[in-house]
């Protein structure tokens, strides 16, 4: 009798002991799930959209084009591989260097258009963003060049690009696909996703000292890029 009491109550146990292993398991999966939701659909809120609006894109230690001394910033996140993004550069970007850059009201900046799904398939631009990580570590005093060539000529082979521009091949080997590179990469992969631009293509920031942005989604008349410059100028008093 007392066997038979001794096998019931060992087998209560190890059923309690599995019941409360299997309600474990369900609260770390219900808490992760939530996590995974949260971090999917916080993008899409209301306060997201706000957050996104009013962060401003690192430009510290960043390449630019047109003089130090201009107060106005425009950034640019464009997609390579976009005939949009070609437009800008044959048509915006001229004429922004005619009224802007070259009188040294405004200076324009670059941002690799990258998520982390495109370092991972290794697509184009991942491959224009690796050639111009490196073409900024090895000879910075292209990288606008480069950059514009790419867009508007659509070259993209890399050792071409080196040889015209007197980069030196085995450096610029070194560099491609170097863990320091892919870092980078995903820094700016990191700062692409968190301003919510993945899937949108093209975005400009136009503000002082890349703050207090005015955001432009897409590539948009030359109209609108002179409104907004305007807005930046009369805060500055110009």
């Amino acid at each position: 009798m007392r066997k038979k009491t001794r096998q019931r109550l060992k087998l209560c146990l190890l059923i309690s002991a599995i019941a409360s292993f299997l309600a474990f398991v369900l609260v770390l999966y219900t808490i992760d799930y939530t996590k995974q939701q949260f971090a999917e659909n916080i993008f899409d809120t209301p306060y997201a959209h706000r957050l996104y609006k009013s962060s401003n894109p690192n430009i510290k230690d960043q390449p630019y084009y047109g003089d130090a001394k201009a107060g106005i910033t425009i950034v640019a996140f464009m997609d390579a591989s976009s005939e949009a993004s070609g437009d800008f550069i044959g048509k915006i970007f001229p004429l922004l260097k005619k009224d802007y850059f070259d009188s040294r009201i405004a200076r324009f900046y670059h941002k690799p258009y990258i998520s982390i799904r495109d370092i991972e398939e290794r697509n184009i631009n991942f491959e224009a963003s690796m050639i111009l990580e490196c073409i900024k570590k090895i000879k910075k005093e292209e990288y606008y060049a480069v950059y514009i060539n790419m867009l508007l000529k659509n070259i993209t082979d890399g050792r071409r690009i080196a040889y015209n521009h007197k980069i030196p091949i085995a450096r610029y080997n070194e560099c491609m696909y170097s863990n320091e590179a892919l870092k980078s990469l995903y820094k700016n992969a990191l700062e692409t996703e968190s301003l919510g631009i993945v899937g949108i293509g093209q975005r400009f920031y136009i503000g002082i000292e890349g703050r207090d942005n005015t955001l432009l989604g897409g590539v948009q008349p030359y109209e609108e890029f002179q409104q907004a410059i305007r807005q930046q100028e009369a805060k500055v008093g110009r």
